[in-house]
């Protein structure tokens, strides 16, 4: 990573710091750092939401992260855009990444039916996405789904379509 209007990395004394400037939730990522010098070298790690800034000199090494609070987005590739089609009895399991802090509640409905506490269905949530699971998938499995995701800051919501199809035999002579 170089200097550049989105990056700017500046020295105190021994101490080297890189800020992200105007972050956004396009930064969200994992950043790592290393520090080297002829006594040898350490890195550190950081997953980052929306801003950070590390620090490092030769003797230690800190990561200083500062987070914000955001309402939940979600950043749905192009793919989800689209009809997700699976067979019958194939376990569904959609990772949806998100922005935003703190953590969403989720809410997942077909047909206007909660299925948050469906038992075929899981719903995991992590700081950068949500991993939704339908298991036992039939016909009955297609359709549109909404998913929703809220947090004290505001809210988010997509539609996910879904299209669940037999296992077709063919048998020619």
């Amino acid at each position: 990573m170089s200097e550049s209007p989105k990056y700017t990395i500046t020295h105190e004394g021994d101490k080297c710091i890189l800020v992200i400037n105007n972050a956004t939730p396009d930064d969200v990522d994992d950043y790592s750092i290393k520090a080297r010098n002829k006594g040898g070298s350490r890195m550190s790690r950081c997953n980052v939401n929306v801003r950070c800034k590390f620090k490092y000199s030769f003797t230690k090494l800190w990561l200083i992260c500062v987070y914000f609070l955001a309402p939940p987005r979600f950043r749905l590739p192009q793919k989800f855009h689209d009809v997700l089609n699976y067979d019958k009895g194939e376990p569904i399991v959609i990772k949806l990444p998100y922005t935003g802090s703190p953590l969403p509640n989720v809410t997942l409905t077909k047909d206007g039916n909660d299925l948050t506490k469906d038992k075929n269905v899981s719903i995991d949530v992590s700081d950068r996405g949500i991993t939704l699971t339908i298991r036992n998938t039939d016909k009955n499995t297609s359709g549109p789904y909404k998913i929703k995701l809220d947090n004290n800051l505001g809210e988010d919501e997509a539609t996910l379509r879904i299209n669940v199809s037999g296992n077709n035999l063919i048998i020619s002579f």
